[in-house]
């Protein structure tokens, strides 16, 4: 898997550390990105996420082990370590949103 919110408590894994089976990979918790997505709208009501371009790259050391002989088991699922916040000012000035300095201070990208 290369971006899966939580696979254990969706149940196809038993563990983080040991995934058991035939599974293993990368994952976001949904959760925690989406409390600091409430953070970040009670500010400015704007995008922040899981940079998904990073963890389709990391997969690729997981294809690497697993074909060079390790079982995806024993493996640990990795949690993403990278994440964006985007800014797109032309939407916000066209719903009339004023955008707080520490919002575009604290974003990846700020589209204009």
């Amino acid at each position: 898997m290369a971006a899966v919110g939580d696979p254990v408590a969706a149940g196809i894994v038993a563990s983080l550390a040991r995934p058991s089976g035939n599974l293993t990979g990368l994952t976001f918790f949904f959760a925690e990105i989406c409390a600091k997505r409430v953070e970040l709208i009670k500010e400015a009501m704007l995008e922040y996420g899981v940079d998904l371009a990073d963890l389709y790259s990391r997969s690729a050391a997981f294809v690497d082990k697993i074909l060079k002989g390790t079982p995806p088991a024993d493996l640990p699922i990795e949690r993403a370590v990278k994440f964006e916040l985007i800014v797109n000012l032309k939407t916000a000035k066209a719903l009339g949103i004023e955008l707080p300095t520490s919002i575009l201070l604290r974003a990846n990208e700020v589209l204009e």
